[in-house]
């Protein structure tokens, strides 16, 4: 058992107490339990409670029981409860993996009802793995989808060191369209080549869905000592309009800081590109840098970024030049 209070004091804003009570309890040696409780008490507002109980049930080897559920206190008087049952086996490297959950949540605005969760794992990617999944509420937030489940299916072969292809499939409600995708990664061209088609792709922001086929192309290898080239390539073709996109990704590095130099250029287009905050995604970003250390703690580095603005923006090119260098003594 272990107990925590913690108080923190803003002087002439405001305090709050939070207190913390844990209890961890094995009554039989295939079953834990394990409790907490929590008091949330600001300054000015109504202290919140928070309860949670976690028990888990070896019913034999790798396979268990678990049950969640937890009272959370929120502003206004009302809280949320979750109540959470899942059989759980866990298949290793290899072999049958399963989770099948039973969810019911409550909040001021949702009531969620026996909604189900399943979760199939079966067979290695160096011979067949295939994976299926059907929920009905979001594993994360327990909020359940308004209209229809997720669907995801994957089934892989073979080693990526080797040859391996991966096909895949996702549908869910805040999907206009579902995810339809092919991987592919072999061996060649002297390094590890990696090819994929995606119909309905997310865009670089992880959130939106693009309603294209998207092609894509990678390649690694090492040119010479540790100099090292990657090449990309991606083109999509939008369903909805005539619009046509190409990116290409070009990087160059090698050295060793404490020799010569550690030296790095790249050209990015488009996707490939990483936008700063509250920017948007620039055309085009060349990217020199070179970096030299020497003795203990002396280090040289010298860095050059000039980004493009995006087709269709009426902007000037941004150039950027850096140079840091720390000595110690």
């Amino acid at each position: 058992m272990q107990a925590q209070r913690l108080k923190t004091e803003t002087v002439g804003v405001s305090s709050q107490s939070l207190t913390n009570v844990n209890l961890t309890a094995r009554p039989m040696e295939s079953l834990q339990l394990e409790a907490r409780y929590q008091v949330d008490d600001k300054h000015d507002l109504e202290p919140l409670e928070n309860r949670q109980l976690h028990t888990k049930w070896e019913m034999a080897k790798n396979l268990t029981l678990q049950g969640h559920l937890t009272d959370s206190e929120v502003a206004g008087g009302s809280s949320n409860l979750l109540r959470l049952v899942e059989l759980v086996r866990d298949r290793g490297t290899s072999g049958l993996g399963l989770r099948a959950g039973l969810a019911s949540y409550e909040s001021p605005d949702q009531i969620v009802d026996g909604a189900r969760r399943v979760e199939v794992h079966a067979g290695k990617p160096s011979g067949l793995a295939v994976s299926a999944a059907y929920s009905e509420y979001d594993a994360n937030t327990f909020a359940q989808y308004p209209d229809d489940a997720l669907l995801a299916l994957s089934v892989q072969h073979g080693d990526p060191k080797e040859f391996s292809l991966r096909w895949r499939y996702e549908d869910q409600p805040t999907r206009v369209a579902p995810l339809k995708a092919v991987d592919m990664q072999l061996p060649a061209l002297g390094g590890n080549l990696q090819m994929s088609y995606y119909a309905n792709p997310l865009a670089p922001d992880g959130k939106t869905v693009r309603q294209a086929e998207q092609y894509e192309a990678a390649l690694g290898r090492k040119l010479f000592g540790d100099v090292t080239l990657q090449l990309g390539y991606r083109y999509l073709d939008y369903t909805e309009t005539d619009l046509v996109d190409q990116n290409i990704r070009i990087q160059l590095d090698g050295g060793k800081e404490d020799g010569m130099g550690k030296m790095a250029i790249s050209f990015l287009t488009g996707d490939f590109c990483t936008p700063r905050p509250n920017e948007v995604t620039p055309g085009s970003s060349l990217n020199v840098s070179y970096s030299r250390a020497w003795g203990d703690n002396s280090k040289l580095i010298l860095t050059l970024q000039r980004r493009t603005p995006p087709t269709g923006i009426a902007a000037e090119d941004n150039t950027e030049g850096r140079l840091e260098l720390s000595m110690g003594f």
